[in-house]
């Protein structure tokens, strides 16, 4: 994660370096939305969760290409599926192997770094990385001995989406982000992965 946070922030400056040459606009705001959430996996129940997120954002942009970091706040909710008990029992803390369906939450930081390319006046659309660190995992029933036996405590997601300019301070967003990485950290050879469908509004500062 160190490694990965070195390359985040050469990405940022070498981006900015680049554009500030032409640059026209400096951009920097508060943003909040909604966060469609789905997870992906054999032991997992795939259905969608709704939670709205909050965060503030910096960018910069030229005539065409513009450049945007964020730093987004959300939460996010895995179920397991049934058949998770009998796979993963050796991660079951002792009395709890009952327990269906049981729920972990996570509150997560994001940070989104994204390549801007202006389609047409005003819609702009939108690209790059998505780093996301887990700060706090919530096993409200103590189904697990220990959570972070289970899942990984950061993954990496690509974007997708569109950035429309109602006004020079306000926008629309719409994403579609999908986890490259495996957020399983047990011994279980079984990924799972994370999607997520996201409508936001920026206000500019």
């Amino acid at each position: 994660m160190e490694r990965i946070i070195k390359y985040l922030l050469l990405l940022i400056f070498l981006g900015f370096s680049f554009l500030n040459t032409n640059a026209q606009d400096y951009h920097i705001g508060l943003k909040v939305g909604a966060d469609i959430y789905k997870n992906l996996g054999n032991t997992v129940v795939e259905e969608y969760h709704t939670y709205p997120y909050g965060g503030a954002y910096l960018g910069i942009s030229g005539e065409k290409l513009g450049l945007y970091v964020e730093g987004i706040f959300s939460q996010t909710t895995m179920v397991a599926g049934d058949n998770f008990n009998q796979i993963y029992k050796g991660y079951i803390a002792t009395g709890k192997q009952s327990i269906q369906n049981p729920k972990f939450s996570f509150a997560e930081i994001s940070v989104p770094i994204l390549i801007s390319y202006k389609l047409f006046n005003p819609v702009w659309a939108e690209g790059g990385l998505q780093f996301t660190k887990i700060v706090n995992m919530t096993d409200k029933e103590n189904v697990l001995k220990e959570i972070q036996n289970i899942y990984k405590d950061s993954y990496i997601s690509g974007v997708l989406g569109l950035r429309i300019f109602l006004t020079r301070k306000i926008q629309l967003h719409g994403r579609y982000i999908y986890g490259f990485s495996d957020r399983n950290n047990s011994s279980i050879n079984e990924k799972w992965t994370t999607q997520h469908f996201q409508a936001g509004l920026s206000y500019g500062l």
